[in-house]
């Protein structure tokens, strides 16, 4: 069954089964769409939401754009620079011509940092992240 056009997947299975799926849930659904799971977590995938609701847990996770990888960032000025992007889920760090990023921050397909003391914002796609001000093309 195919999961790429899905919005919300809502599971109800036992951590196995949970990690089993994890795979699929994470490469062929888009960015920004979302898993709810009663009960049960998706081990070391961390959630971005969990409640308790008359004693029952419901966790929420949003799946991630794969930014990670190497980057050619260019500016609107013409100034190009080397953006390398580390990333484990949502969590992304990395390094701008060599100097670590901060406040990187990755939610669905929305990814912002701050490199050189200027902050980045843009939508990451197969191939390209685009930015205001800049954008960036994967190096392969």
């Amino acid at each position: 069954m195919s999961v790429r056009d899905v919005d919300v997947v809502t599971l109800y299975l036992l951590p196995a089964l949970n990690e089993r799926l994890k795979p699929k849930l994470l490469n062929e659904m888009k960015a920004g769409a979302r898993v709810v799971s009663h009960a049960f977590d998706m081990g070391d995938w961390p959630h971005d939401e969990f409640r308790e609701i008359a004693d029952k847990r419901v966790y929420r996770w949003t799946i991630p754009a794969i930014a990670g990888g190497e980057w050619q960032l260019i500016r609107d000025d013409g100034t190009l620079a080397r953006l390398a992007i580390d990333q484990r889920y949502s969590k992304v760090s990395g390094v701008l011509d060599g100097r670590a990023i901060g406040s990187a921050h990755l939610s669905g397909a929305a990814l912002s940092f701050i490199g050189d003391g200027k902050a980045y914002r843009g939508l990451v796609g197969p191939r390209t992240i685009a930015g205001e001000g800049w954008r960036a093309e994967r190096i392969d």
